[in-house]
């Protein structure tokens, strides 16, 4: 089920969309969109009939394990696959829902390749983007960013910083929030955020903060 609402609503509007899980959803150019678990691209509209349309298959052949982000960087739509790898370890463990009964394995995780993909609307076609310029991603639990780095001497162009965002690892896993790094397109190479053995329960989150108003 998909419901969206808008300035003014008093009440949210149910889609007739597919009934599918959705991974991410952007507001570009005015227009409303949203990217099912499979990276198929949907358009969303309220009015006169709301509904959300498929209008673009998958960039590629889809993974299930793949988290999918939708980013506008430098005035294109983007796709961003995430590609996770599950290893085994020593300290795996079983966790029970006491509400459920439902026994989770716990299983070490990583973030293995992230790819882009540009959507060209107009034609609904795909296209591998292999440098971001000088746009860095912050990709994580909540919506996804694309900043400039051309006034900053903190954050790296054509790179991709994340955060971890399989959210059952919250929850089942005793590794905790561990999946956070630094990607670099151009060298395809992972970097830490920091140093850091702490484990942490809880999602972590990217602001862009408005300095202007302070």
């Amino acid at each position: 089920m998909m419901k969206l609402t808008q300035k003014g609503d008093q009440k949210w509007t149910t889609l007739e969309a597919p009934r599918i899980n959705y991974s991410d959803a952007i507001f570009f150019r005015g227009e409303f969109y949203a990217a099912d678990g499979r990276g198929n691209v949907l358009h969303c509209e309220l009015s006169p009939n709301p509904r959300a349309t498929r209008i673009a298959p998958p960039p590629i052949a889809p993974f299930f394990l793949d988290e999918k982000y939708l980013v506008e960087s430098a005035g294109e739509f983007l796709m961003v696959l995430r590609s996770l790898e599950w290893e085994e370890s020593d300290d795996e463990e079983e966790i029970t829902d006491s509400d459920t009964n439902t026994v989770y394995r716990t299983a070490h995780y990583r973030t293995v390749l992230f790819e882009v993909f540009k959507l060209d609307l107009s034609k609904k076609e795909w296209s591998k983007v292999e440098s971001l310029g000088d746009e860095a991603l912050f990709l994580g639990h909540n919506q996804a960013i694309a900043v400039s780095t051309r006034n900053s001497s903190r954050c790296r162009a054509n790179c991709i910083y994340f955060t971890d965002s399989y959210w059952e690892g919250y929850f089942t896993n005793i590794h905790g929030c561990h999946d956070m790094g630094v990607y670099d397109l151009e060298t395809q190479s992972f970097e830490q955020l920091y140093d850091s053995s702490q484990i942490w329960r809880c999602p972590f989150h990217w602001i862009t903060p408005d300095f202007h108003n302070i």
